[in-house]
């Protein structure tokens, strides 16, 4: 089981759900509902007055781990969407109900914003061509060329539904989200224009080659039948105090 540490109020009704969701599926997951586990770009979306979808995420999620396949999590935002892009794929997540998540400004710093767009952009344009029915393994720059233009027209999308914000130039919390919002958007645009095609295929290129490396180091792996010795082969310790198993 993943947990975030902003999610909170987690029962144990909904992790025995989440243990439940596997028996059938390879990954089980709660939705962040009241306050939506997305980017700056979707969170400006939606502020915008746009509609803006939630998908899977690893705030909350159960995986099994009794198969030679199993993924890892590369260095980059998205991560989650990229661990489990098999698993969406073959319709094989499962959503056994909804987690609350704490609330944060989105448009603090936009420095969030640009750090995101690299992996934002190459999580949407792989689970687009899922929407789309293809497969997310045969991408070329080309695609990305296609896709990069998609993107930009979104982000531009979004500015121009901040810049019509009804209560944009108020002094209110909503007016100063918006205005925070329109930087944030800003900094992805710029952040966008330096992004190359060839850059996008090239991280989908090693991506894809680690990640058979990965499976063969996955399967080499001896079978632990304790927790014991399992953390005992990766060198870490075994402590129990009280009720309480760390």
């Amino acid at each position: 089981m993943f947990l975030d540490d902003d999610i909170y109020g987690i029962s144990k009704a909904e992790v025995d759900a989440l243990a439940v969701g596997l028996n059938h599926h390879n990954v089980s997951i709660l939705i962040p509902d009241e306050f939506p586990d997305n980017s700056v770009a979707c969170h400006a979306n939606r502020l915008g007055g746009e509609e803006q979808g939630k998908f899977a995420g690893a705030g909350t999620m159960g995986v099994r781990c009794d198969r030679d396949e199993l993924p890892f999590f590369p260095n980059i935002y998205n991560e989650d969407w990229f661990f489990f892009a098999d698993e969406a794929a073959s319709r094989r997540i499962i959503q056994v109900g909804t987690s609350r998540q704490k609330a944060y400004s989105p448009y603090a710093d936009p420095e969030r914003a640009v750090k995101e767009e690299f992996g934002d952009l190459l999580a949407e344009g792989l689970y687009w061509r899922l929407e789309e029915g293809l497969e997310i393994g045969s991408v070329d720059a080309a695609f990305w060329d296609k896709f990069i233009e998609s993107r930009r027209a979104f982000l531009e999308g979004v500015a121009n539904s901040l810049a019509r914000h009804p209560k944009r130039e108020l002094d209110s919390d909503t007016g100063r989200d918006v205005r925070a919002a329109q930087v944030s958007i800003s900094a992805a645009q710029r952040q966008l224009e330096r992004i190359k095609p060839e850059l996008c295929q090239r991280f989908i290129d090693l991506w894809q080659a680690d990640l058979m490396d990965w499976h063969r180091y996955v399967r080499q792996l001896p079978h632990a039948d304790s927790i014991e010795r399992a953390l005992d082969y990766l060198s870490l310790h075994y402590r129990t105090s009280g009720p309480n198993t760390r």
